[in-house]
């Protein structure tokens, strides 16, 4: 009837850990609802103790938003002047640290499993927190890893064939409420292997070739496109190790003998080149 107080109720975008409370995340953008059965004339929002929006609209979304536990209250009147008050208490579930992470090591080669990543700083905050490693190529967006990853630490299981990103997310529950912070991102960089070619000093043939010698004939291979260390195989034999000498020359090949390379870069990433098969003739 005339002169009684509206009935009013106030609801918020915010996960609702009561009747009376909502637990948000920092940074979210939160908008505030109220409803009545009643004629309402102006609705006024109070954030803490402030007054932030008076007018007839029974909406109001927090700009800048909300950065610490607080209430926040509508006030309705009615065109006669009788008023009702509802509050929800607003408490951020806050992540005080997202934490920090490393790795022994940031470059490794196509097709290698990059080394464990260790907890540098742990997470921080109000709620409980866990966490989940996730990682990222150029031009996409951060995906969980594929394998479960909820510790502090994260060894990877899997190679990787390019440059990729990691990072850990913190989440802290609190209120019923999961709210997600980054740690910072570790770039594991993936070498491309050098280029490996094998040719007979002196001549142009390259490998893929069969090259034809007489017996006890001296041979020079050489091998070119770049790199700064070289292996020589015989039949799939290593000759020797790894070493800066880019020939090999030899005078005992006999028919049927295959000759390569391998080719490091300064990161020991390697690639082999085609084979030159000998044919010794009388």
């Amino acid at each position: 009837g005339v002169g009684e107080n509206p009935i009013i109720s106030l609801t918020s975008t915010a996960f609702a850990s009561s009747a009376s409370s909502s637990t948000f995340c920092e940074g979210e953008a939160i908008t505030f609802t109220a409803t009545s059965t009643s004629g309402i004339a102006t609705y006024t929002f109070i954030v803490g103790a402030v007054s932030v929006q008076a007018s007839t609209s029974n909406v109001y979304t927090t700009v800048p938003p909300l950065s610490s536990t607080i209430s926040v209250s509508v006030r309705a009147e009615t065109a006669a002047g009788c008023t009702a008050t509802q509050t929800l208490d607003m408490f951020l579930n806050e992540i005080t640290s997202s934490g920090n992470i490393g790795q022994a090591s940031a470059t490794i080669c196509a097709g290698e499993t990059p080394p464990a990543f260790t907890n540098v700083a742990s997470a921080t905050g109000v709620g409980v927190i866990s966490y989940q490693w996730q990682s990222k190529t150029f031009a996409t967006d951060f995906q969980n890893v594929p394998v479960s990853a909820t510790t502090q630490v994260y060894t990877p299981t899997s190679a990787i064939n390019t440059t990729t990103f990691f990072r850990r997310a913190a989440i802290s529950t609190f209120g019923g409420k999961q709210c997600e912070e980054y740690s910072n991102v570790v770039e594991v960089k993936v070498g491309s292997p050098p280029i490996s070619t094998l040719q007979v000093q002196g001549t142009a043939i390259s490998a893929p070739a069969t090259i034809t010698l007489c017996s006890g004939e001296d041979i020079t291979f050489v091998a070119t496109g770049g790199g700064v260390e070289f292996l020589f195989y015989l039949d799939d034999n290593p000759l020797g190790v790894k070493s800066g000498s880019s020939t090999l020359s030899t005078s005992t090949l006999i028919t049927g003998n295959r000759i390569k390379v391998e080719t490091f870069d300064a990161i020991g990433c390697s690639s082999f080149s085609d084979e030159i098969v000998v044919q010794i003739v009388d």
